[in-house]
């Protein structure tokens, strides 16, 4: 949160971009002031107190996220070896595998964050490993691979891809969903999440806040049977928040890692992926 008080400040990097694509530079102000200010650990807790900061706050979350994005691949951060859990589900839960069988694995990763590394990450790994174009590798990943963006992602742009028109940027702020924007009963995303949970053999909740209404919308006690095993990671929490979390998803096979361990350390000592 502090890199979007910074990048919209007055000497911020994305300033000037927020004001071309004509987003009130008072707004703009006021949301960097009150945010770096309101002692808040969360953005989305900001905007929601604050709902007439939504558009700018959307348009700045839409740019932090694409820039982050932009340095992941730069910095070549998906492909380090070093605590990177994504690398061990592809070395322990898929490989070894043919291309042709890649689609028999049936793993579908949902997310409440908006970038997109865990698509480019096994896109690029499908790519090299297999020895495909980019164009096939995407593919691939689609039908074997599937990544649910709960509350959306930059819409329109490229992994990375920093918008260079006015109309880009508020493309990719539309695509922006915050935790109490409403979310209807249809609503196709997580409709899918539920088909999966409804026939998974294992579920697993990494890096995952606990938050009460995104545990409310998973459902999970509705959808995954009671004999299929959820483990969850609980990195840094203490066991107060831990007991609220169980109280939360209220599943009988719910088994929490300890708090020492993060998500490459819950998949290392809680499951085993072969």
């Amino acid at each position: 949160m502090e890199d979007i008080v910074a990048d919209i400040g007055p000497e911020g990097r994305f300033r000037e971009r927020m004001i071309a694509a004509e987003l009130p530079e008072r707004d703009i102000d006021e949301l960097a002031y009150r945010l770096q200010n309101s002692m808040s650990d969360s953005i989305d807790a900001f905007l929601e107190a604050n709902a007439g900061l939504a558009e700018v706050g959307k348009a700045a979350i839409a740019l932090n996220i694409l820039a982050a994005e932009e340095r992941c691949l730069h910095e070549a951060r998906l492909f380090s070896k070093t605590g990177n859990w994504l690398r061990h589900v592809w070395n322990t839960g898929i490989l070894p595998c043919e291309l042709k069988t890649l689609r028999s694995n049936r793993i579908l990763f949902a997310t409440f964050n908006y970038e997109r590394t865990i698509e480019k990450f096994f896109e690029v790994a499908i790519m090299n490993f297999f020895k495909t174009s980019e164009a096939e590798a995407i593919a691939w990943r689609q039908q074997c691979i599937e990544v649910i963006h709960l509350y959306g992602d930059p819409a329109g742009m490229n992994f990375g891809q920093s918008p260079t028109t006015s109309a880009e940027l508020r493309a990719a702020a539309s695509g922006i969903r915050i935790v109490h924007d409403k979310v209807t009963p249809n609503d196709p995303s997580f409709g899918k999440l539920y088909e999966f949970a409804a026939e998974a053999d294992r579920v697993l909740l990494l890096g995952f806040g606990f938050h009460k209404l995104n545990v409310q919308r998973l459902r999970l006690k509705d959808f995954v049977r009671r004999e299929v095993p959820i483990h969850a990671s609980t990195y840094k929490l203490g066991a107060a928040a831990v007991h609220k979390a169980h109280e939360r998803i209220g599943h009988s096979s719910l088994v929490f890692a300890h708090p020492g361990h993060d998500a490459l350390g819950t998949l290392l000592e809680h499951v085993d992926l072969g």
